[in-house]
């Protein structure tokens, strides 16, 4: 539900400097949600549950799997570009950078990756899996957050 308020946050942004930044990072936080919905396998569930919750089908049970996998490709692809072509370096390298935000961005990717991995063996399987996905949503907010910032921070660049 974050991730879909937040990529309907950037479609509504109407300031003309960064319209088309925000459309571009709208669309990706819509893939982020995809990716997070595991691209339609949530809606597949088996009917088995344990302790991690409950399990769904493979992404190859699923009809026309193939063309999921290359919308994926070609969606990555364009968000990529748009962002990529709409972002303004020159901007950023006169932008500060967010320190704080950045640090809680870097140390909860890590945290991310490493419970995922379970890697913190003093975690079970499912406090790992509640911390993964804890921390997952935490990179969402400040991934948010730096957007937030950047893109006021290039409007207010802009009017001096």
């Amino acid at each position: 539900l974050l991730l879909l308020i937040i990529a309907l946050l950037c479609f509504s942004i109407h300031t003309e400097l960064i319209k088309k930044q925000s459309r571009a990072l709208g669309c990706f936080f819509l893939l982020l949600l995809g990716r997070e919905l595991s691209w339609g396998r949530v809606f597949f569930p088996t009917g088995v549950v344990d302790d991690m919750g409950p399990n769904f089908i493979s992404m190859n049970s699923i009809p026309g799997h193939q063309f999921i996998h290359a919308a994926i490709f070609l969606a990555i692809c364009l968000i990529l570009r748009a962002i990529v072509k709409t972002f303004d370096w020159n901007a950023l390298l006169k932008i500060p950078l967010p320190v704080f935000t950045f640090i809680i961005l870097v140390v909860a990717t890590v945290g991310q990756l490493s419970a995922e991995r379970h890697l913190f063996t003093g975690l079970t399987a499912p406090q790992n899996q509640t911390l993964e996905e804890l921390l997952e949503l935490l990179i969402y907010m400040e991934l948010f957050c730096l957007s937030l910032y950047y893109g006021f921070m290039r409007v207010l660049l802009h009017k001096t």
